[in-house]
């Protein structure tokens, strides 16, 4: 019989194969391999796939069970992968084994990649806005303001009031005597 991380897929034969990165074979009977899912990778022809965003410290291969820590900031979205991605700008994984990442909500935003806490997403400042997703705020501009932080839009000067300056949180200025808007 093949041991784990090693298949035979012909009869009468006297060598096993070994599964290829990004597959794996937990029994020692194997005819084939089988794809790492979404959220895990495989390096070696090992017994088992690693998860995205998480630090094995011992697996156990008689129980299956592991411990380590989940360090996060990684995904996985394809099967039979030899890797894991970062979570792009804007963006973040708290868990391991996962398949996409979690966007920053609207008014929040984050510029590096591979993060995993939710603390990872920043408040915009007073004048400054965003949709959820994104590695960076943007100054609201003339005729606008944002008073709060963490805004996901600019607020418009109501009728008769302007607001002359991009990235303003004060609120708009009434226009003067002679003057309207």
């Amino acid at each position: 019989h093949c041991p784990f991380g090693y298949f035979q897929d012909q009869a009468v034969q006297t060598s096993c194969k070994s599964c290829p990165k990004g597959w794996t074979q937990p029994s020692n009977y194997g005819t084939g391999c089988n794809e790492c899912p979404i959220g895990r990778y495989q390096t070696t022809n090992i017994i088992t796939c690693s998860y995205c965003g998480f630090i094995l410290e011992q697996y156990d291969p008689q129980t299956g069970g592991h411990t380590g820590h989940v360090v996060g900031g990684e995904y996985q979205d394809q099967e039979g992968q030899t890797n894991c991605k970062k979570c792009i700008a804007g963006r973040y994984q708290t868990q391991h084994g996962q398949g996409t990442c979690t966007y920053c909500p609207a008014g929040f935003y984050n510029s590096e990649v591979g993060l995993g806490s939710t603390a990872s997403c920043k408040a915009c400042t007073p004048g400054y806005f965003s949709p959820e997703d994104v590695s960076s705020c943007t100054a609201c501009p003339r005729g606008y303001f944002v008073s709060g932080s963490a805004e996901a839009t600019c607020t418009p000067c109501a009728p008769g009031f302007y607001q002359d300056n991009n990235a303003q949180y004060t609120s708009c200025k009434g226009c003067g005597k002679g003057m309207f808007q």
